[in-house]
């Protein structure tokens, strides 16, 4: 239950990721993410059950000693640096500081943590920390990383784990997870072309994530056998289709995006990002057929959307805004 309590840790979340962002020196940054941390764990515990106690539990030790590598690999480059606008001067220093910042975002090989604590997750904090948890991490990035081979190797890994990790799975929050793994691919490979780039993604991303975690959370889905919907066009269809990235829904404008500039700069990655995206996309539509086909009442747990049309409307005029929006960027960039 969101009571004063929880909406003051709620505030101190976003305002430390904020602290995190707009800081010019690493022990401001550092101490932003120990905030968050700290403000973040107990909107876990809300409902105080053992599923949210281990995966509380999980987080803090997994964060805490990122976190303390973190601060270790800043003491060690303050030798060669003041702040943050400095090049560094050994890409040893970029990798131990680089490695901190990717086990906080879940990147894989550090990814099997964040799929373990999505379970004891409720759904306000899975839709946090799938979406609002990794922009500070994620922008803080955009000031470290200065090799490329590296980033595209986290983005290879990234897309095909995600991809293929998520077609196994039953558990909707698994299902999030590998694809909250295989959408962080794209934003390392926005990352790599431009900030601008890079927020428009995650913006697009947290409004069609937005949608599927209120469906999930008003219906109180835990297993994709649990959904049964008669419509193809459903509200729930169109918001898996539109995480997916199929065409022409919401989802697709902006991986066309980070493609069109990839492909600009004869990047070999965006073939395999394209084969993951297909791969994930398998598995949304997978999930939305198995919901056309389920024919036993005891299994009609989704329950009818009286306001479907309303669902559609805002969904069209969201697709309208963001193809006007991607038209404006890149009349910018």
């Amino acid at each position: 239950m969101m009571n004063n309590l929880n909406l003051m840790f709620f505030m101190m979340t976003i305002l430390s990721s904020l602290i995190s962002i707009s800081s010019s020196s690493w022990f401001s940054i550092w101490m932003g993410l120990e905030i968050n941390m700290v403000s973040f764990i107990p909107l876990m515990i809300m409902f105080k059950n053992a599923f949210s106690n281990e995966a509380a539990l999980k987080y803090f030790l997994i964060q805490a000693s990122s976190s303390a590598f973190f601060l270790m690999s800043c003491m060690l480059n303050s030798f060669f640096m003041i702040n943050m606008t400095n090049l560094m001067t050994s890409n040893y220093l970029t990798y131990l500081l680089m490695i901190p910042i990717m086990i906080k975002l879940g990147v894989v090989p550090f990814h099997q943590w964040f799929i373990n604590v999505t379970q004891g997750l409720n759904w306000l904090t899975m839709y946090m920390i799938m979406t609002w948890q990794k922009i500070a991490p994620i922008l803080v990035l955009n000031y470290i990383y200065t090799d490329k081979l590296s980033i595209l190797l986290f983005i290879l890994f990234s897309a095909l784990i995600g991809a293929v990790g998520g077609l196994s799975q039953t558990l909707l929050k698994k299902i999030l997870g590998y694809s909250s793994i295989s959408h962080l691919s794209w934003m390392l490979a926005a990352l790599m072309i431009s900030k601008i780039v890079l927020i428009t993604y995650i913006i697009f991303y947290m409004i069609t994530n937005a949608f599927v975690v209120l469906i999930f959370f008003l219906n109180n889905l835990t297993q994709f056998n649990q959904i049964n919907t008669k419509n193809f066009f459903s509200p729930f269809s169109i918001s898996m289709f539109s995480l997916g990235g199929l065409p022409p829904f919401l989802g697709f404008f902006p991986k066309m995006l980070v493609l069109k500039n990839l492909l600009l700069n004869n990047t070999s990655i965006s073939l395999i990002l394209i084969m993951s995206s297909l791969i994930t996309l398998f598995f949304y539509i997978r999930i939305t057929i198995k919901s056309l086909t389920l024919s036993s009442n005891s299994q009609k747990w989704l329950k009818q959307d009286t306001h479907a049309k309303k669902w559609m409307i805002i969904y069209m005029l969201l697709t309208l805004i963001s193809s006007l929006m991607l038209i404006f960027i890149n009349l910018l960039m």
